[in-house]
């Protein structure tokens, strides 16, 4: 099973609905060491989980065969819901203590993309970090200037 590394980063973590930047790279190792790598970015309106959770999915749709994936990013409580709720609230129907999860369509997406694959999650900073952030704020600029 190949090994594939999701590396997840956005221009703001502000919490409310907000223009930002989200950003991505799938990073897969061969067998001789070299790294193979796509990347994209996408703008939305959302909220910052609303936002991480659209770009995962969008990285997640790319993965065509069962693969042994790490999440990487700051987003502690989606990475978190991944690693140890994703699973149940799918089996109740997105249900938490009563009530439907926020982000419902985002998180069933995202569940229904990981099926078949082997999730993990690293929290925090990684190695692409500063180098997406400084590519965001430049098409962060190009998409302000577009809103004028």
């Amino acid at each position: 099973m190949r090994r594939v590394t999701l590396y997840i980063e956005t221009s703001s973590a502000a919490l409310g609905k907000k223009k930002r930047i989200c950003g991505y790279i799938l990073e897969y190792i061969t067998a001789s060491g070299k790294p193979v790598i796509g990347k994209a970015y996408r703008e939305g309106e959302g909220t910052y989980n609303q936002e991480y959770l659209l770009t995962a999915a969008q990285a997640m749709w790319h993965m065509k065969e069962p693969c042994d994936i790490c999440i990487c990013g700051k987003n502690s409580f989606v990475l978190n819901m991944i690693q140890n709720n994703l699973k149940n609230w799918a089996a109740h129907e997105y249900i938490s203590n009563g009530k439907e999860i926020l982000n419902r369509k985002e998180w069933e997406n995202l569940w229904n993309l990981m099926k078949g694959h082997n999730i993990s999650v690293r929290i925090g900073e990684h190695k692409y970090t500063k180098d997406m952030i400084e590519e965001m704020k430049v098409k962060e600029n190009v998409f302000e200037d577009k809103h004028i």
